[in-house]
């Protein structure tokens, strides 16, 4: 993976102008942005600042009702159908519609990308991608935006400075994480701080504390489309804190803004890894899966590992390099029961209506994702769509960036479970 000197976005228009093949994918600790291109053109492009404009925008500017639109994306992620070309095929949408929404979602992606700055890059050439419909492909210079980059929002600008056992402190955390819809300080599992004030013992789930800060990890972030929940260890092994973010928060700004806190107490690194140890793989090394492992692993040397395991836990396939303890696996086990944890309650009422997180997960958008702070590694999960009970794992070096973890799980789910479709309905 590339530290990119000229910037992002010039690195992508000369893919472009060279006809480029492939995903393009830049990451930062602030944001990941993923661009697909078929022989120069744009295909499709996303945003972990602005995820699920292209369903978002068709849902607010057609008239699908949520129980259509879910059919729809449940049918195209069954049988690997562009999502796009089948909302045409039932009807739904016309040519004009989608071609509206596609623009939409990838200009909102390159306006992100414009703002990255110098940042981490890789290409992933990928031939399959010539299998999408030309017709729906934009060039990318009609996209670009047009205007230079406007400063984002600063977030957490009002960093605190007490010690977690200060009164107030909760109130001060929440005051500098946007997009916090509230923090609490825990016990082991009881609740000492709240803000605002928790209606019961503690909003956090004990199995969520045990399955992650109680079992040696330092940090832990569950992402779903209804929200995502933090929480990292204190500078008393006891203690933790925690806080949600709503759906349309910037994750990468608040992850940051945590780590600013003096207050978290990550576990004492690990010694320098050893380039002795032999790679190891497991399960079929034939595969796909392997194969796309591989090309990974290939591209980005802060990736130590990448596995599948199935709904019992036995690894699927899995490629590590050399010096990873095969005692990993075992660690990626318990982590599995991490997606079992319930984390949100279902909206009522209006709140039904309004909650955008709802609102896509009606749409079909159900899935999680996780990462945890181990000793040795960034550990970086997904739960796989195509596989049920399958979950897929990616370990990076504990000084590379979550951004670039975040991307490299992104690109390994897209490419174990749509070999052949657009990625439309992720």
């Amino acid at each position: 993976m590339n530290a990119s000197v000229v910037g992002p976005l010039s690195e992508l228009r000369d893919l472009a102008a060279r006809g480029g093949t492939g995903e393009f994918i830049c990451a930062t600790a602030a944001a990941e942005v993923h661009v697909f291109l078929q022989r120069g053109r744009v295909a499709w492009a996303t945003s972990s600042t602005h995820p699920f404009e292209f369903a978002r925008y068709i849902r607010e500017h057609n008239k699908i009702d949520d129980t259509t639109f879910r059919h729809v994306v449940e049918e195209c992620r069954r049988d690997k159908l562009p999502l796009g070309e089948t909302l045409v095929a039932w009807e739904l949408l016309t040519w004009d519609d989608v071609n509206a929404a596609l623009r939409h979602q990838v200009r909102l992606a390159l306006v992100t990308l414009s703002q990255l700055g110098v940042a981490r890059t890789m290409f992933l050439e990928r031939r399959r991608y010539m299998e999408y419909n030309a017709e729906l492909t934009i060039e990318l210079a009609s996209v670009l935006p047009t205007q230079g980059p406007s400063p984002r929002k600063a977030s957490g600008t009002r960093i605190s400075t007490n010690p977690p056992t200060a009164p107030g402190f909760a109130h001060q955390i929440l005051e500098s994480i946007e997009g916090a819809a509230w923090v609490e300080l825990l016990e082991g599992e009881g609740l000492v701080e709240a803000a605002p004030a928790a209606p019961t013992p503690s909003r956090v789930p004990p199995e969520l504390v045990r399955t992650t800060l109680a079992d040696d990890a330092d940090f832990v972030a569950v992402r779903s489309t209804r929200g995502s929940i933090l929480g990292a260890r204190l500078a008393r092994a006891s203690r933790s804190l925690w806080c949600t973010l709503a759906a349309d928060s910037t994750f990468g700004a608040a992850v940051s803004t945590l780590w600013s806190l003096s207050v978290v107490h990550p576990l004492v690194s690990p010694p320098p890894r050893s380039s002795d140890g032999r790679a190891w793989e497991v399960g079929a090394p034939d595969s796909s899966a392997a194969a796309e492992m591989r090309l990974v692993l290939g591209r980005a040397r802060e990736v130590l590992a990448a596995f599948v395991l199935s709904s019992s836990g036995q690894p699927v396939v899995g490629i590590a390099r050399g010096g990873l303890d095969e005692g990993c696996v075992e660690l990626l086990r318990r982590r599995t029961h991490v997606f079992a944890v319930p984390l949100f309650e279902e909206p009522r009422g209006e709140d039904h209506v309004e909650n955008t997180g709802t609102r896509m997960a009606a749409l079909g958008f159900t899935f999680r994702t996780l990462v945890t702070g181990e000793r040795a590694f960034w550990c970086f999960g997904a739960e796989l769509l195509a596989a049920q009970g399958h979950t897929l794992w990616v370990l990076t070096d504990r000084n590379a960036s979550q951004g670039l973890g975040w991307a490299c799980l992104t690109a390994l789910c897209r490419g174990l479970t749509r070999p052949s479709a657009s990625p439309e309905a992720e």
